[in-house]
């Protein structure tokens, strides 16, 4: 993406600015992504924060075009309720308790 670009410690789409490392505050040489949230991430190094911060961001953006946040919004998340001894018919039931 040409678009996306590192200005010292943030990030740009264009003229936006989309993420952003700083420094850790105890270990010079990490550093930690902000969250949309403002909340850190783990500290990593350098080029390891501005890949995966590059990484979140193209993430988020393929999800924003797709029109949902998450396949569990979707409705799409392939799970299947538990069996529950309950829900079993009774002959099964039967033939379980005979062994």
């Amino acid at each position: 993406m040409s678009d996306l670009f590192w200005r010292d410690s943030k990030l740009y789409f264009g003229k936006r600015v989309v993420g952003e490392i700083v420094p850790d505050s105890k270990y010079p040489a990490m550093w930690r992504i902000v969250r949309p949230h403002g909340s850190l991430s783990d500290m990593v190094n350098r080029t390891r924060a501005k890949d995966a911060c590059a990484a979140a961001f193209l993430g988020a953006d393929r999800q924003n075009r797709r029109g949902r946040h998450s396949h569990l919004e979707a409705g799409t998340s392939g799970f299947s309720p538990p069996l529950v001894p309950e829900a079993v018919p009774a002959e099964i039931n039967a033939c379980a308790e005979a062994d």
